[in-house]
């Protein structure tokens, strides 16, 4: 199976049309036909993006959720780990409801610490968030994140599918 991008414009199923800043393709094989309609999204109230990506893509039955740090979209940081990982928690919920999934739908989350002693701290707002649902899970500690005052940063996929 060969996977490119489509170069013509390919109309996307009535759940996918571009609503709130949202651009939809399809990936087709070699013969052009179209297998997974792709959304990507700039989600509105979140925080503008520093680099080339978007908040959110939905590919086919897959979500995927860029990571998401304790800076509010007014550019304020709170100063704990608690405090900013709350922040992620609910920009990855606003995401992840954006695209049309919800947190029990979450099949996998990344987090990134700058520092691994306070895991601990944040396991309350996890559980607090996916209840009984619990997502396969990766925690990393790293040197420092994107702005030197962020301690937390949480990315998640998620399935929709039936």
């Amino acid at each position: 199976l060969f996977i490119s991008v489509a170069t013509t414009p390919v109309k996307a199923p009535l759940h996918l049309e571009r609503r709130n800043n949202a651009s939809a393709k399809h990936i087709s094989n070699k013969k052009g036909d179209s297998v997974m309609p792709i959304a990507r999204f700039m989600v509105p109230g979140e925080m503008e993006p520093v680099s080339h990506y978007c908040h959110v893509v939905k590919a086919g039955d897959f979500i995927y959720l860029s990571g998401m740090v304790g800076m509010k979209a007014d550019g304020t940081i709170p100063p704990d780990t608690v405090g900013q990982f709350e922040v992620a928690v609910e920009s990855i919920n606003t995401c992840l409801r954006h695209a049309g999934g919800r947190p029990d739908q979450v099949i996998k989350v990344l987090v990134f610490m700058t520092d691994i002693s306070e895991r601990a701290s944040i396991n309350p707002i996890r559980q607090r968030y996916f209840g009984q649902h619990r997502p396969a899970s990766t925690l990393v500690e790293v040197k420092a994140l994107v702005d030197p005052r962020m301690k937390v940063e949480i990315e998640a996929v998620a399935y929709v599918g039936a």
